[in-house]
């Protein structure tokens, strides 16, 4: 199964596009489907950045990182509201589950958005995959008789994001938005397109799904809709101080809060449309700001006093954490580079000379070393002045 023919379009659509970073997306997507199933995984992790592989999932940060990182962001990623992100402009967060934030991470967030003007906090709401999507696109690709195989991946990885609905409520709530859960007809495809990012988007290209809602609960402002379909708000943004109303005017910090990821990760950035609803998205936070991808698991990042980094570590923890594991790889090859150049041997091994019996040396010599691993000094000198009373004193006798 590989349905590589699709991927002459969208490298040539990468040519064309302003944005550099396409094409390195455009030979990722070309990797993964080029890849039989059997021989290689696909990669499924979802809202990572860093650590083994990640840049190659589908459901990955990576290229919504160096579009940042193009437009002159030093990017960087993160694990914990800690006192290391006081010094950080921009906070992108991808929560890998349904659950709204806890009110000890929303207490952190508004106190860290307040704390300094221009800062920016982007939530992206969990409910999508990646993965049913880059099924159903491929499957015409592929020959009929593979064709069974995708609809079943395709179902299973729809199950996999079933399942993560399941475990959340059905409705959800916090000071911060309202999650509207999943129901039989919420689903919908989304082709048209409204609000101040819309201009200049060919929504007859875009494939941004719509699941799960995500709106401002009941009894506070309404915050500006920067991006949305009909009645159903795709982006918005609120503004801090605390919710204040109208357009951005200056220096104000502000959460931004997206439906989902459809057009934010790695395999939906290869739509051209996508990548300019993303610039959009990085034309909103402060120019050369510093950002940092908040990668988490389910419960979302705790909230820590101190850095991580500053507290003692589990040792195994290492190897899944940005750079260690990338370092410990490399010395742990090196240690096997090391061993076979170190201790095999190679070649025809050679008989080693035979050694007298006669050398009476040899015999002081394993002697001594006899005597050295006794570590009993006393014994060792007694057997010396033995030596020297009795052997050595009779040898002079009996010469002269």
């Amino acid at each position: 199964m590989k349905p590589c023919s699709r991927l002459t379009h969208w490298i040539d659509r990468a040519r064309r596009s302003r944005w550099l970073v396409a094409l390195p997306l455009a030979l990722l997507v070309c990797g993964l489907m080029g890849c039989d199933r059997d021989e290689e995984p696909l990669e499924k992790r979802y809202g990572k950045k860093a650590g083994f592989n990640a840049a190659q999932s589908l459901n990955g940060t990576a290229v919504l990182a160096g579009m940042f990182e193009k437009a002159g962001h030093p990017v960087t990623t993160w694990n914990t509201f800690s006192p290391h992100l006081q010094d950080v402009d921009t906070i992108v967060w991808f929560p890998d589950d349904l659950q709204p934030p806890t009110p000890e991470q929303i207490k952190w967030i508004e106190t860290w958005l307040n704390g300094k003007t221009a800062r920016t906090l982007i939530y992206v709401g969990r409910d999508f995959d990646s993965v049913p999507h880059y099924y159903r696109a491929i499957r015409g690709l592929v020959p009929a008789a593979d064709q069974p195989e995708i609809d079943r991946l395709t179902t299973e990885s729809m199950v996999d994001l079933k399942r993560l609905e399941d475990d959340a409520h059905q409705d959800e709530k916090c000071s911060l938005f309202s999650r509207t859960a999943t129901t039989a007809t919420s689903h919908r495809d989304v082709r048209t397109l409204n609000g101040p990012w819309a201009s200049g988007i060919d929504s007859s290209q875009v494939a941004i799904e719509l699941n799960d809602r995500l709106e401002p609960p009941p009894g506070i402002i309404r915050p500006q809709r920067l991006l949305y379909s009909n009645s159903d708000t795709i982006v918005a943004r609120y503004l801090y101080p605390k919710y204040s109303n109208g357009s951005r005017q200056g220096d104000e910090s502000q959460l931004i809060v997206v439906a989902n990821g459809s057009f934010l990760l790695n395999e939906p950035l290869v739509n051209r449309e996508h990548r300019k609803l993303a610039s959009r998205l990085i034309d909103e936070v402060s120019a050369d700001g510093k950002v940092v991808f908040l990668e988490s698991e389910k419960g979302g990042p705790r909230v820590a006093q101190h850095d991580p980094s500053s507290e003692m570590s589990d040792g195994l923890a290492l190897l899944e954490k940005y750079p260690f594991n990338w370092i410990l790889l490399h010395l742990a090859m090196l240690g096997i580079i090391f061993s076979f150049v170190r201790f095999p041997i190679f070649g025809i091994p050679k008989e080693p000379k035979p050694t007298g019996l006669s050398d009476f040396g040899k015999h002081v010599t394993a002697l001594g070393e006899m005597l050295r691993k006794t570590k009993h000094a006393t014994f060792a000198q007694a057997r010396w002045d033995y030596y020297q009373q009795h052997v050595r004193d009779a040898a002079s006798r009996k010469r002269t």
